[in-house]
């Protein structure tokens, strides 16, 4: 026997349905400030958000957020929640979603998805989000009630109920929940099977109206850890429920960086995750290190003086590097590292961020050697999608022809064909010799294109788009 599926009421008004985007906002806010920012639940103090899924087809179908250490929280959005008895009323449907979400995990020992799985308190939860307005039993009787059962060990579920509040409020609980269990199950629940899933269910209490509590603390947040323009919080915080809303209408989902696009599009720049902030300041370090190393073939030293090599091509090369990839190339000994020098002198300038690799240095053979070669916590593909800004940026590879190794030269072609499949705003600047290129069907296949500037293409060498400077 399956029992009748309700819908939320949270999103049968339009009050409901505004709390819930709101609520689903907040999630949001907790993915790009990489901090424990939702009301913990009872995890562990470093647990955060990395995704959501709003309007799933799960029986809890509000919001579904998946944590950092695999975990999923499971929420249902409910603006205005009593301690209802009626086994119509908001109350119930609220526990009967979040019981045969539990019970339907349960089954799932092969999951399909990674969310079908048996749930485990360690990690996971149940959660019904209700709003200020909600009564005094549910915003603090039934936490705490909630806590109790966690701290039961081998006890049975009435001694949860410290009071007789608490136990009024059990008994309304175990009502609906019994209910449900047998609506699914055709039978009802032991007292231990009641504890494994009470265990799980949490009540978050958000005052998401405008200028509540919860308002003004996910403003805060946002100000001061998330946005590079402090001023825009408001914009950002209202940007961010209008698309979860976007979200819940389409069934969809965001992870950090769909959210930084997001707002990078609205003009809206943020900072970078806490996370990927140390090897980004890493990346910047090895850039400056490997252009003091070009330099060197960048001007030319008379006694103490120097003189820069300025080529009539950088200026066009600037350009095209905002607008997609290219191969810089030419015999040996022309210019093409000295003119790669110069791009990232014009581009840094000009606000662009800029990573500098070269090939001549690296003797990885594989992204993870990569990787530790460069002291990075992440593989460099992921940092630099996770590197946000408004303006495109440019990864600079300087002779590709003398990669120390095959399985180098190898390492470095990974890198540059993810920086191009990730479409977002990064582009490739890579000099090689005529004769490499010529002969590198990956690399032609990589930068596939017309060529960038027509006055500085070789006409005797087909291959697209190749930029020669003289």
């Amino acid at each position: 026997m399956t029992a009748p599926r309700r819908t939320g009421g949270g999103s049968a008004t339009a009050a409901g349905a505004a709390f819930q985007s709101a609520a689903s906002a907040w999630y949001c806010v907790g993915i790009l400030t990489e901090r424990n920012f939702p009301v913990p639940l009872g995890l562990p103090a470093d647990t955060t958000f990395d995704a959501i899924r709003c309007e799933t087809d799960e029986p809890v179908d509000d919001v579904l957020g998946i944590t950092s250490a695999n975990g999923l929280i499971f929420a249902q959005a409910k603006h205005s929640l009593s301690l209802e008895q009626g086994e119509n009323s908001d109350l119930a449907s609220a526990l009967d979603q979040c019981v045969r979400q539990y019970l339907a995990n349960r089954a799932n020992s092969q999951p399909a998805r990674t969310w079908n799985r048996p749930l485990t308190p360690a990690t996971d939860r149940l959660v019904i989000i209700v709003g200020e307005e909600s009564s005094r039993p549910i915003k603090h009787g039934l936490p705490a009630l909630l806590t109790n059962v966690d701290a039961l060990g081998s006890r049975t579920l009435a001694d949860a109920a410290h009071n007789d509040d608490q136990a009024r409020i059990l008994g309304v609980v175990r009502d609906h929940a019994s209910r449900s269990w047998r609506g699914v199950t055709g039978s009802d629940p032991s007292d231990d099977e009641l504890i494994d899933f009470l265990r799980l269910v949490r009540i978050q209490v958000l005052d998401l109206r405008a200028d509540g509590v919860d308002d003004r603390a996910a403003r805060t947040v946002l100000r001061t850890s998330v946005l590079h323009d402090q001023t825009a919080d408001g914009a950002a915080w209202a940007l961010l429920a209008r698309y979860c809303e976007e979200l819940a209408s389409t069934r969809r989902g965001a992870d950090r960086p769909a959210l930084q696009r997001l707002l990078l599009e609205k003009q809206i720049e943020v900072n970078a995750p806490p996370s990927y902030a140390a090897d980004i300041e890493r990346l910047k370090a090895h850039t400056t290190t490997s252009l003091r190393l070009l330099r060197g073939l960048a001007v030319l030293r008379i006694g103490n003086t120097e003189f820069n090599i300025d080529r009539r091509c950088t200026a066009d090369l600037v350009g095209a590097s905002g607008r997609g990839s290219v191969v810089v190339t030419g015999d040996p000994g022309s210019g093409k590292s000295g003119v790669l020098y110069w791009l990232e002198d014009r581009c840094r300038a000009q606000g662009t961020d800029c990573i500098v690799l070269l090939a001549d240095r690296i003797a990885a053979t594989s992204l993870g050697e990569l990787r530790a070669d460069l002291g990075l916590e992440h593989e460099i593909a992921e940092v630099v999608q996770n590197w946000p800004g408004l303006k495109p940026a440019v990864l600079l590879v300087d002779a590709l022809d003398a990669a120390r190794e095959d399985r180098a030269a190898q390492t470095i072609r990974d890198l540059i064909q993810l920086t191009l499949q990730s479409q977002g705003r990064w582009n490739v600047v890579a000099t090689i010799r005529k004769f490499d290129l010529r002969y590198s069907e990956e690399l032609k296949t990589l930068f596939e294109g017309a060529p960038p500037a027509l006055a500085f293409v070789e006409t005797r060498v087909q291959e697209p788009p190749t930029s020669e400077c003289p």
